[in-house]
């Protein structure tokens, strides 16, 4: 399965309340940066983000590049208010290093819509 069906998954399923696709798919010593909310983010703030998504509807995924190593993924949003987030669309774009088939680090950047 490619790093796009395996993250789109992951994220619709978290979604819905079912975060072992994001347990599964991030790697234990994951590493990455947050540019919306400007620091560096662990596993644990990932499955955080993931659960405060509950009852989102995370769609229209697409690749914007991938291979073995890398991706390039950008889907949008629609959510309820959440800390310093207002409710509304967004648009997400993530870079996503991977090895052994997990995600070891990525970077995010996520913008309002409209």
């Amino acid at each position: 399965m490619s790093i796009l069906a395996q993250y789109e998954n992951a994220w619709i399923r978290a979604a819905e309340g079912d975060l072992s696709g994001i347990e599964n798919l991030y790697d234990p010593d994951f590493s990455g940066f947050s540019h919306s909310s400007r620091r560096e983010i662990n596993k644990d703030d990932v499955l955080k983000t993931a659960d405060l998504f509950k009852g989102a509807t995370v769609e229209k995924f697409r690749i914007i590049f991938e291979n073995e190593d890398f991706a390039c993924i950008q889907h949008n949003i629609s959510m309820h208010e959440v800390e310093q987030r207002s409710a509304g669309d967004y648009s997400i774009l993530v870079a996503i290093t991977l090895k052994n088939g997990t995600i070891v680090s990525q970077e995010t950047g996520m913008t309002k819509l409209g």
